[in-house]
C-alpha cells in the first residue's frame, strides 16, 4: 500500500476540534480514497464523529496528534452495522467504525477515543454500549501503532475475515464488556506486540459459523491485563477452531483466568499450542 494518492481529511471540510462533527467530511474523504487506491490522512486535531465506513483499497493513517473520538449521543452511530452474535446482547449491536465485504484496508497511527464513560450506568445491561470497529467477511486486513481509549463496548470484532494483521495496537479497555481484539470465524490472522488492558477478555478466538473452521491464528510476544480473562477460546463454538499458536506472552494482573477454553456448542477445539506464557500477580 505505498506510493498512495493522499486525501487529507481537512481539504474534505473535516475541522478537527472536537466539537464539530466531523463525520461526513470523513466519509467523503474514505469514499474519494477507496476510488482511487488512496490514502486517507489526519492532521492534528481531535476529530469527533458517529459511525464511518470504512471502504476497499484504503489506508487510513492518524499523524501522532491525531485523535478519533465517538460521539456520545447514540442517534449518530448507525443501524446498518450487522449485530452482536451474542443472544441476548443487543446493547452491543451498534459501532463507530464499521466495514463489509471489504479488502486491503490498512489502519496506522494516532489514537481513537470511544468515550466509553458515557454509555456506561453500574448494573444496567439494557443501555447501548457501541462497539469501536467491526469488521464483516474483509479481507486482507492490518491494523498498527494505534492507541485505543475506552471504547463503550468492545475494542475490535472481526467477523468471518481473512488474513489479519494486529500489530503493536494499545488498547484500553476498562468499562462493561471491554474485550480487546476478538475473532469470530476468523482465518489466518496474526497478531504481535500489542498492549491490551481490558475489563473483559484481552483477546477471544471463536466460531458462531458451523460451515466456517477458524485457523491459522498465532498470537505472540503480546501483555495482557484484565478484570476477567487474558485469552478466551470458545463459548461461541458452532464451528471448529483449530491450529492456535500462542507464544511469548505476559499475562498481568489477570484477575479470573489466563486462559479460558470452553467448548460449549458443537464444533471442536483442537490443535492448541501455548508456550513460554509468565503470569505477574
Amino acid at each position: 500500500m505505498c506510493n498512495k494518492v493522499v486525501f487529507n481529511v481537512k481539504d474534505f471540510n473535516a475541522v478537527g476540534d472536537g466539537i464539530t462533527y466531523d463525520t461526513d467530511g470523513i466519509q467523503n474523504a474514505i469514499n474519494a480514497a477507496s476510488r482511487n487506491n488512496g490514502k486517507v490522512f489526519f492532521p492534528s486535531g481531535t476529530y469527533l464523529i458517529g459511525t464511518i465506513y470504512l471502504k476497499s483499497n484504503i489506508k487510513i493513517e492518524l499523524s501522532d496528534q491525531a485523535v478519533l473520538t465517538g460521539a456520545t449521543d447514540i442517534q449518530y452511530y448507525g443501524n446498518d452495522t450487522h449485530y452482536n452474535r451474542y443472544d441476548n446482547e443487543t446493547f452491543l449491536d451498534k459501532c463507530l467504525i464499521y466495514a463489509e465485504d471489504c479488502e486491503n484496508i490498512a489502519i496506522t497511527g494516532g489514537a481513537i477515543d470511544g468515550n466509553g464513560s458515557y454509555f456506561y450506568e453500574e448494573g444496567k445491561k439494557d443501555v447501548i454500549h457501541p462497539m469501536l470497529f467491526r469488521f464483516l467477511r474483509c479481507q486482507n486486513i492490518r491494523v498498527e501503532g494505534i492507541q485505543i481509549n475506552m471504547p463503550a463496548g468492545w475494542s475490535m470484532a472481526f467477523l468471518e475475515c481473512d488474513y489479519v494483521w494486529a500489530n503493536k495496537v494499545k488498547i484500553i479497555s476498562r468499562h462493561l464488556n471491554g474485550d480487546g481484539l476478538d475473532f469470530d470465524s476468523c482465518r489466518n490472522v496474526f497478531v504481535s506486540e500489542c498492549y491490551l488492558d481490558t475489563s473483559d477478555d484481552c483477546l477471544c478466538i471463536q466460531n458462531s459459523v458451523s460451515n466456517r473452521p477458524s485457523y491459522n491464528i498465532t498470537v505472540r510476544s503480546c501483555v495482557m491485563k484484565s478484570y476477567w480473562a487474558a485469552i478466551r477460546i470458545g463459548l461461541l463454538n458452532n464451528g471448529d477452531i483449530e491450529n492456535v499458536i500462542i507464544s511469548d506472552c505476559i499475562f498481568e494482573d489477570v484477575a479470573c483466568s489466563g486462559f479460558k477454553i470452553q467448548a460449549t456448542e458443537c464444533g471442536s477445539i483442537r490443535n492448541i499450542i501455548m508456550n513460554n506464557i509468565q503470569g505477574v500477580i
